[in-house]
């Protein structure tokens, strides 16, 4: 797994987000959290099962992570802890969400690093 580095030079050297440094206390291996999708695809959902693995993927128009199939077709967004996942992400950490529950057109997933 990547470690953190020091910032390059030209940095102001101040934190943003409070506590604990930012982000040099954020642990991407830790993240792991339940969330219910947005913005579900009805067509999609349709073809989703509970226990069934997902990518996730950032999409930049609009500017979203989200949990796509096989095939391509995206099921819903991730609005849970977004801005820690986008971090991971930008450290070539990849993430999966396992279908947990579906209740009518409410989708809760399961967000783990890979």
């Amino acid at each position: 797994m990547r470690r953190y580095s020091e910032p390059m030079s030209g940095g102001s050297g101040s934190s943003s987000g409070g506590g604990f440094g930012g982000d040099s206390g954020l642990d991407c291996a830790a993240i792991n959290f339940d969330a219910f999708l947005s913005s579900v695809d009805p067509t999609v959902a349709g073809d989703v099962e509970v226990g069934e693995v997902l990518p996730i993927e950032l999409h930049s128009d609009p500017r979203a992570l989200v949990v796509v199939l096989p095939d391509g077709r995206v099921l819903g967004a991730i609005t849970r802890k977004v801005r820690e996942l986008l971090r991971c992400i930008q450290q070539q950490v990849q993430f999966r969400a396992t279908v947990k529950n579906i209740t009518g057109g409410d989708i809760e997933v399961h967000i783990e690093p890979v």
